[in-house]
């Protein structure tokens, strides 16, 4: 998922989907048109089925990086206490630790464990506002059904 660009009125994305690159402006899109509330209302499901997709893809790549992650770290500390051995080098707990954490496929594999945690974050925000976004139009729709009754009522008295 990479951000374009973000400023209040905009927050333009690109998700990775298995049939390309999908572009949005999700600002844009919560964005409630109240002069046109049954597309509105229509819309809401599609949308967050939407993002409610691509954060269970989200969160299948944060554990599948967190898996990632693990057999590095269980890679290198094979490699490393193998090394020690062969050396007849006295090492302690803390030093394999130490020399894994600072190895560049450790630091790639943990940067990319962090990266989907991120994404997964914000893409979580993203369903939690549509959520609200649905909130709100039953607050909209509700608040129109009362001004039509009230108008209604107005002309028959």
């Amino acid at each position: 998922m990479n951000v374009n660009k973000f400023d209040k009125e905009h927050l333009e994305v690109e998700f990775k989907m298995q049939n390309g690159i999908e572009k949005m402006d999700v600002l844009a899109e919560l964005k409630i048109d109240s002069n046109n509330l049954d597309d509105e209302l229509r819309q809401q499901p599609r949308s967050f089925c939407f993002y409610s997709t691509v954060l269970a893809d989200a969160e299948d790549a944060t554990e599948r990086a967190k898996m990632n992650l693990s057999v590095v770290e269980a890679d290198l500390d094979q490699k490393t206490r193998a090394k020690a051995i062969a050396d007849k080098a006295k090492v302690t707990e803390d030093s394999i630790t130490n020399i894994i954490k600072s190895s560049k496929e450790h630091i790639e594999a943990k940067t990319a464990w962090l990266d989907c945690k991120r994404d997964e974050g914000k893409i979580r925000a993203y369903v939690e506002a549509w959520a609200q976004r649905k909130d709100m139009l039953k607050a909209i729709a509700g608040r129109a059904m009362y001004e039509k009754d009230l108008s209604v009522m107005k002309q028959n008295t």
